[in-house]
């Protein structure tokens, strides 16, 4: 019996620790260029309902989007995980997942972040699915997309 399986065992062997070495999940650092304050004081409400922050913090826990720069608790928030990273020409990318929510709704979100070669500028345009679908990202960051957002680091 033995002498049966360890042919089987060679080979399968190799096979799992293969399989093992394939892409996970992201594991963020703690130092991500992504995460910190983000504002655009020229953004606000539209129609007293849908708007553009003005600001934006991003940490290892999520997000949170206020209407203005000066508003002391966030206008919507919740948590957003990183998918990919990669560098391109200078630049970082991101690709996240989240879920937002406001006082009225939830939403699940999938988004393409690109930080400038500096780190001081992201831009990032957004799409809003039942579910997340890892098919679905954004696929290029177009200022003409309706998503579109530009955003300074804070204190830099």
């Amino acid at each position: 019996m033995t002498r049966k399986l360890l042919p089987v065992a060679l080979v399968l062997l190799p096979l799992i620790l293969l399989s093992s070495c394939g892409p996970g999940k992201y594991r963020p650092k703690p130092n991500e260029e992504l995460f910190g304050t983000w504002t655009n004081e020229s953004y606000g409400t539209v129609n007293g309902r849908v708007f553009m922050p003005q600001k934006e913090i991003i940490d290892a826990s999520g997000y949170e989007a206020y209407r203005n720069v000066s508003d002391h608790g966030p206008a919507e928030k919740g948590p957003e995980s990183i998918a990919s990273k990669w560098s391109k020409e200078g630049s970082t990318w991101y690709k996240t997942y989240g879920t937002a929510s406001d006082s009225d709704q939830i939403w699940t979100f999938q988004a393409l972040h690109r930080l400038s070669k500096e780190g001081t500028v992201r831009e990032c345009v957004m799409v809003w699915l039942p579910k997340p679908d890892p098919d679905s990202y954004p696929t290029a960051i177009d200022p003409k997309d309706p998503s579109y957002r530009i955003y300074n680091r804070a204190g830099k």
